[in-house]
């Protein structure tokens, strides 16, 4: 695994990925799974939530992983209800991406019969802006998990106004 990949720093394993995303459970890949995984967490949770807050959840699941130190109840709510599927969801969109440049038929197909063809822009918009969609959903509803749990998150607080809710990668 590359270098910048610590698999015991990802809020979410590639079992768990593959759960939350029934369509990727064909995909085997381990290298590049982890490595959406990791690019998405870095990119996409750490905005949402802030450095502070960040590096201090990633810690303590790092401890919890490693030494079996428990979570408190709000982070191990946090982590599994929200971080996860957005982890997991956000890391599907940069995957589906990431393999319409590196399969060689093309990219993202749909079934036609017995035979698949290439999905057009449109199709791909389709998809991609559903992804958005239910990204966005735990996004908002993580928000206020964390505004209702004030006192479990104060590091939260001190960035609040600087995260965002709207969730892209790049042009389709």
């Amino acid at each position: 695994m590359n270098n910048f990949i610590d698999d015991k720093k990802l809020l979410v394993d590639e079992e768990t990925f593959k759960s939350m995303v029934p369509s990727t459970r064909n995909i085997t890949d381990t290298q590049t799974i982890y490595y959406v995984i990791s690019m998405s967490q870095k990119q996409t949770i750490k905005s949402i939530l802030g450095k502070p807050l960040y590096d201090d959840i990633v810690d303590k699941y790092t401890d919890y992983i490693d030494n079996g130190i428990s979570l408190s109840e709000c982070y191990e709510h946090l982590i599994s209800n929200y971080l996860q599927p957005i982890l997991s969801f956000s890391s599907y969109k940069r995957l589906i991406n990431h393999l319409s440049f590196k399969l060689k038929e093309g990219g993202l197909r749909y079934s036609l019969d017995q035979t698949t063809e290439l999905a057009d822009l449109s199709d791909r918009s389709m998809v991609m802006t559903e992804i958005n969609n239910d990204i966005n959903v735990f996004i908002s509803d993580m928000k206020e998990y964390i505004k209702e749990n004030k006192g479990c998150f104060p590091l939260y607080y001190e960035i609040s106004n600087k995260t965002n809710t709207t969730f892209t990668i790049g042009k389709l």
